[in-house]
């Protein structure tokens, strides 16, 4: 099998971006995980300046890194795994948490914010 070697087993997936589509968007991926990482070590800071004890405090940055960890696993395996792989499912959960999480409302926010629900209705069965 191993003749069967995919292009980014050859071809690390930076370089094979910047050939394809250009330096930009090789950085993109990067410089975006750098932007989520500074928004959550910012959080982690509020926490730790936050009332309570030490063990306290711990928990809830426990508690906050654990649900990011969650989801990147979540993440990766949508995007890259054989069997759970799912770029629709990807593209429904961010537009939905940017419908959310975005300071106004807009008639495309109403849409991604209705079809995440819909999905997450059909998954768990909830009507």
């Amino acid at each position: 099998m191993e003749s069967e070697k995919k292009w980014y087993q050859e071809i690390p997936p930076q370089q094979k971006v910047e050939a394809k589509l250009g330096k930009d968007f090789a950085e993109a991926g990067p410089n975006l995980g750098q932007g989520i990482g500074k928004g959550i070590e910012h959080r982690i800071l509020e926490i730790s300046d936050g009332e309570g004890s030490s063990g306290e405090l711990k928990e809830q940055a426990e508690k906050y890194l654990g649900m990011w960890r969650e989801f990147e696993s979540s993440l990766f395996a949508r995007i890259t795994s054989e069997n759970m792989r799912s770029p629709e499912i990807v593209e429904t959960a961010i537009k939905g948490a940017n419908a959310l999480m975005s300071p106004e409302i807009t008639k495309e926010g109403g849409e991604a914010a209705r079809r995440l629900i819909e999905v997450l209705q059909k998954r768990y069965g909830i009507k």
